[in-house]
């Protein structure tokens, strides 16, 4: 009887939960720290990088295009307002036998386009320049207790390389001379 009523509980739980649509991620503002997530996340590693680029009316349109449409990514957006992004890729399942939160499901070894993350796009525009800031937050599967340091630069080198792309993809649509520098913050 003990174990239907705790069966039970938590599964009103989970329900609540669901209905509720509670959202356990949380996100750090330290560069490659982990952060242990609370509810059903087990760790997370946040990357915090900046390009600025001259005033531009369409420049949220592109940087949806990008992340949509980058073919080492195979990003969804997950959440779109005036100045701000989110969008998510890699191995996802339902928690709770798939009826829960997203939860990470793997880090495929050497397929990097397939880790969990969550990418943050702010823009915060002023007269001479748009200062984009994009956060990578890698979540790790519970039987993944912690990241090396050599596996935590490598996923850096991952994020610039992108970043370049997006880089050179912003010179092209804005019609910039050059690339605009990428740089950590």
């Amino acid at each position: 009887m003990k174990r239907l009523l705790s069966f039970s509980s938590t599964l009103g739980r989970a329900v609540r939960m669901i209905a509720s649509g509670t959202n356990t991620l949380h996100e750090r503002n330290q560069t490659g720290q982990a952060d242990s997530a609370g509810g059903t996340m087990h760790k997370s590693y946040l990357w915090e990088y900046r390009i600025d680029v001259p005033p531009y009316d369409k420049l949220m349109e592109v940087l949806e295009a990008f992340f949509c449409s980058y073919q080492r990514g195979d990003y969804s957006c997950e959440n779109r307002e005036r100045f701000k992004m989110q969008f998510r890729r890699g191995g996802w399942k339902k928690s709770l036998m798939g009826l829960g939160q997203l939860v990470p499901e793997s880090l495929a070894k050497g397929r990097f386009d397939r880790w969990p993350v969550l990418v943050s796009v702010l823009v915060r525009p002023s007269p001479e320049t748009y200062a984009i800031t994009l956060r990578y937050q890698l979540f790790l599967p519970k039987s993944i207790p912690s990241l090396v340091t050599e596996v935590q630069s490598s996923v850096d080198q991952h994020i610039r390389c992108e970043l370049q792309d997006l880089s050179a993809y912003l010179a092209e649509c804005i019609g910039l001379g050059q690339p605009p520098a990428v740089s950590s913050t």
